[in-house]
């Protein structure tokens, strides 16, 4: 039997800022590796939404070393409140919706705590992909945990999320095979 194609779509915004108040840093390749025990991973992506664009390249480029094969970034815009929004989360729902409807992936895994992907979550699971959210430790919708079809706390994928100590490690780059 061919193993289970899982797809990964991580919000990065979401997961690093609930990390970074809890003192954290986050070890992205450490969700490739844990999706990667669930089955196949046949799609990876990481949607970053970033304040300064042209300051980041080096950082995206280091999420796409790790493993990613796909990242996706796009410029916070300020709104006429003074809040900042991008179209992030809107790219990331329209990804997962697309590769379901096509039947990419047999299962998926979402990171992020954001009750906006309530609607999204519940479709996916509803056309009979199961999703298995991974959310940032205590500060996860309830309802979006409610409509995966499994919820894990970040703080229970092992090498995630680590103290923040000194000078900042940098993020491993993928081996080489």
């Amino acid at each position: 039997m061919a193993q289970k194609r899982v797809l990964l779509a991580v919000d990065q915004a979401n997961l690093s800022c609930h990390a970074s108040q809890n003192g954290e840093r986050v070890y992205y390749e450490a969700l490739l590796a844990y999706a990667a025990e669930l089955g196949r991973l046949t799609h990876s992506a990481i949607y970053v939404a970033r304040p300064k664009p042209d300051q980041d390249r080096a950082f995206l480029l280091k999420l796409k070393d790790l493993g990613f094969s796909r990242v996706v970034a796009r410029a916070l815009r300020q709104r006429p409140e003074g809040r900042s929004k991008s179209d992030i989360d809107t790219i990331m729902a329209m990804d997962l919706w697309q590769a379901v409807l096509k039947r990419e992936t047999d299962s998926v895994v979402l990171v992020s705590g954001d009750s906006d992907f309530v609607p999204l979550v519940e479709g996916i699971t509803a056309r009979g992909t199961p999703v298995c959210v991974i959310g940032p430790n205590g500060s996860t919708a309830w309802e979006l945990k409610v409509a995966a079809t499994h919820f894990v706390d970040a703080r229970d994928v092992p090498g995630l999320l680590e103290p923040m100590t000194g000078a900042r490690p940098q993020m491993q780059q993928k081996q080489a095979a």
